[in-house]
């Protein structure tokens, strides 16, 4: 999908959010397709050349559920249908549940079904990305995986109740978002998702909180360790302003130094979350969320150093508070491949 302009549905929702960004990241033009609305697709977008559809209904009646996600279906290909498609490719954000006989596995294999027919009638490509129990960045608690509930909770000090040992598989969002975007094969996909019983799950997060509390970051020696933390990250950004670490957690990274007035921009890290520690001085961090209207701002100083976290696919920026000069240091934590650690100016 390295050529020509993509239309994308479910916008809102975790995959979607997390596709956008990894596209916003490269460079790459899409589409935002909005089935909510009469005209999902306006004249001056009709000419997309790739569609990625993600929306769907998780959470409503059975019945909602299941004749919901067809209906929305049939509406999009009414609306590709209306467009006279000349598209190379459709991709299908299904679901490993459209193999169970369920309300929602019903609803998506009925779907997969019908996208795959119309797109033997458009001559376009058809792929079918199988997903399953996604977490990451910006997932909703008690609607996403559990995952995003456990972060939610574990941040507020509210327990975390397990009522099964049961063993799910999970993959992070921008692993998902890269095989929707044709970027990795399925197989590939597949074997970036980490197999976990649920009381291993929590005990990982609540070890991880702890970690965080204290201003020291665990070992990370997997790629879902890392991707755990950085959600984990992303669920407490701005909720306690800081902690003092200890020196060993100062002791890697680029040095900023901010004169009186003085302000630094940066960008954002797609697959790193960005520890920012103010050695001296006082400082004001102010970050907003990429594609997202969601902002933070924390001040930052005081007798001993203080570290925030600044979560992947967040900016943000930061400026000298003080009439003395501020010093900080940035180290990347995640940062796996020249294209994840990227940093993406605002």
């Amino acid at each position: 999908m390295n050529r020509g302009l993509i239309g994308i549905t479910g916008r809102g929702g975790l995959i979607g959010w997390h596709l956008r960004a990894l596209l916003y990241a490269r460079g790459v033009a899409w589409v935002d397709i909005d089935l909510r609305r009469d005209d999902p697709l306006d004249d001056a977008h009709r000419a997309i050349d790739h569609l990625v559809h993600v929306a769907g209904i998780t959470h409503a009646s059975p019945e909602a559920v299941r004749e919901g996600n067809i209906a929305m279906t049939e509406k999009l290909i009414g609306v590709i249908d209306a467009a006279s498609p000349r598209l190379a490719s459709v991709t299908f954000a299904n679901s490993v549940q459209s193999r169970v006989d369920s309300p929602y596995g019903v609803g998506k294999s009925v779907s997969g079904e019908l996208l795959r027919a119309a797109s033997e009638r458009w001559g376009a490509d058809y792929v079918d990305v199988m997903i399953e129990n996604a977490f990451g960045e910006r997932g909703l608690p008690h609607h996403n995986t559990v995952t995003s509930t456990f972060c939610h909770r574990v941040v507020r000090d509210e327990p975390l109740t397990v009522a099964t040992s049961d063993e799910r598989v999970f993959v992070h969002a921008q692993d998902i978002a890269e095989a929707l975007a044709g970027s990795i094969s399925h197989e590939v996909l597949h074997g970036r998702g980490t197999r976990l019983a649920l009381p291993d799950l929590a005990g990982r997060i609540r070890s991880f909180e702890r970690h965080r509390r204290s201003g020291t970051v665990p070992p990370l020696p997997t790629r879902y360790d890392v991707d755990l933390w950085n959600t984990l990250v992303s669920f407490a950004f701005g909720a306690d302003g800081g902690h003092a670490p200890g020196s060993a957690e100062m002791t890697d990274g680029e040095l900023l130094s901010l004169g009186p007035d003085d302000s630094v921009q940066l960008g954002f890290r797609r697959r790193a979350s960005q520890r920012v520690v103010l050695t001296s001085g006082r400082a004001r961090l102010d970050a907003r969320c990429v594609l997202s209207d969601e902002q933070r701002t924390i001040d930052l100083g005081g007798a001993e150093p203080t570290v925030v976290d600044v979560p992947a696919l967040w900016t943000w920026s930061l400026t000298n508070a003080g009439d003395a000069p501020a010093s900080a240091l940035v180290t990347a934590i995640g940062s796996r491949s020249s294209e994840e650690a990227m940093t993406v100016g605002v």
